[in-house]
């Protein structure tokens, strides 16, 4: 959505009014995220007020990650393991990016070679 005014802020004051960027995005120029904080995002748009609040949960860190190559068929795959452990709070979620020869994927696909 383009000509929307899109507000993030934080619990200890911090706001700041996200830049559109184009394809529908917004992007923050200073905002980085901290554990335990509170975030509200509120965005006008033809007409009407939306608003979302959220908390930045703990980090997570992992405990040890690991590659492999094996055949399956013709095609050669490379399996990617991370192990961690997940906290006892209910309804996490995980976000992983993978970048092969510098360029982001976006699906699990691009490792069948």
């Amino acid at each position: 959505m383009t000509g929307a005014q899109v507000v993030l802020s934080d619990n200890t004051g911090q706001t700041e009014t996200l830049q559109y960027v184009g394809d529908g995005k917004y992007k923050t120029t200073n905002f980085t995220g901290v554990t335990g904080r509170t975030y509200t995002l509120k965005i006008q748009a033809e007409g009407k007020q939306y608003t979302a609040q959220s908390s930045m949960p703990e980090v997570v860190n992992f405990g040890w990650t690991y590659t492999g190559f094996f055949t399956f068929g013709e095609r050669l795959l490379i399996p990617f393991f991370l192990f961690f452990t997940d906290p006892i709070a209910l309804g996490n979620r995980y976000l992983f990016n993978f970048t092969v020869n510098n360029m982001t994927k976006k699906t699990f696909e691009v490792f069948f070679r």
